[in-house]
């Protein structure tokens, strides 16, 4: 009888895991430079996404629009079950530090 309680106890907690396992959700995150911009889609890394109502921020976590999004720009985008959460811009090296700004 004490066999019986053990092994259902195992089952119910083998189906807990498993269970859970299951439903967890899956988050990556690309990297990379800006290859090109058609419209609302970016390609990174030789893939294409589509940024379509994906909010879009900067470094400092503020909204920015697509025209903010140029060829040569590093972007983080953020996925969730393959599905593109947000995408965040950082600004060209060259913008932020000019010739003035370098200590000699």
């Amino acid at each position: 009888m004490k066999i019986r309680y053990l092994i259902l106890i195992l089952i119910l907690i083998s189906s807990f895991a498993l269970s859970a396992v299951s439903f967890a959700e899956e988050e990556s995150v690309v990297s990379g430079t800006i290859e090109s911009v058609k419209g609302n889609s970016i390609s990174v890394g030789g893939s294409s996404y589509n940024i379509s109502g994906v909010l879009l921020l900067d470094s400092s976590g503020n909204k920015l629009s697509t025209s903010h999004l140029a060829e040569g720009k590093r972007v983080e985008i953020f996925l969730k079950n393959n599905n593109i959460t947000s995408v965040v811009v950082y600004e060209n090296i060259s913008n932020i530090i000019d010739d003035e700004n370098i200590p000699k």
